[in-house]
């Protein structure tokens, strides 16, 4: 709580918190502004995060969490977007041509058909950005609850199971429906909308969120 109050009084100062240089400090205080509803706050702190570091996708999906709470659909998108294509470079980065090819090669003839990329078998088995880009995708859940439970979930940073029992709500229906409809419905709009032919750019920011893809070399 103390470091908190010390970073605010930085970026209520004319010095804008310039002088606060740890990603991880400036992510800290971003996440203690989102419990207090300080979304303004919380986006100044992982902008100049981005500003210092602007490889570390989890920080791209924090600002989309951010959007999403302020009803901004389409600017968190463009920000999972962004992060799903850096959490994608970094797999392919640790791994050889031969593995991915393999990988690929393996799955049935409909799982590859269905990719845009054989970069993007590696969607196939996420769910987390996954799980917030299909909530934003959603106008109606037609789950009046369960949205405020992952309004909830993105303030709090409490497990879904946690606030479903909190409120004595079952888990059971919204977790079926997060993993056989959110989830999937996520997934797909990442593979068509990642943008494949700029996988290997950690230029993340001009391909998603200022999309002038003239400033970019690859």
């Amino acid at each position: 709580m103390f470091s908190s109050v010390i970073i605010l009084l930085c970026f209520t100062t004319d010095y804008g918190g310039y002088f606060i240089k740890n990603p991880l400090v400036l992510r800290k205080f971003a996440l203690d502004m989102i419990k207090r509803n300080n979304l303004s706050k919380a986006k100044l702190a992982l902008s100049k995060s981005l500003a210092i570091n602007s490889e570390l996708h989890d920080t791209y999906t924090l600002i989309g969490d951010i959007y999403f709470l302020e009803n901004k659909k389409e600017e968190a998108l463009n920000y999972y977007k962004a992060s799903m294509h850096l959490l994608i470079l970094s797999s392919i980065n640790v791994s050889s041509n031969g593995i991915i090819d393999n990988k690929f090669y393996s799955l049935s003839k409909d799982a590859q058909n269905s990719l845009s990329s054989k970069y993007a078998q590696y969607l196939l088995n996420e769910s987390t950005i996954s799980f917030h880009v299909g909530h934003a995708l959603l106008n109606n859940l037609n789950f009046t609850e369960y949205e405020k439970v992952y309004r909830e979930a993105l303030i709090t940073k409490l497990t879904l199971e946690t606030i479903l029992y909190i409120h004595n709500l079952s888990s059971e229906p919204y977790l079926e429906y997060r993993n056989s409809n959110i989830i999937p419905l996520g997934r797909d709009y990442l593979i068509k909308n990642i943008n494949w032919d700029l996988i290997f750019s950690n230029n993340v920011h001009d391909i998603y969120i200022n999309k002038d893809l003239s400033k970019l070399s690859i």
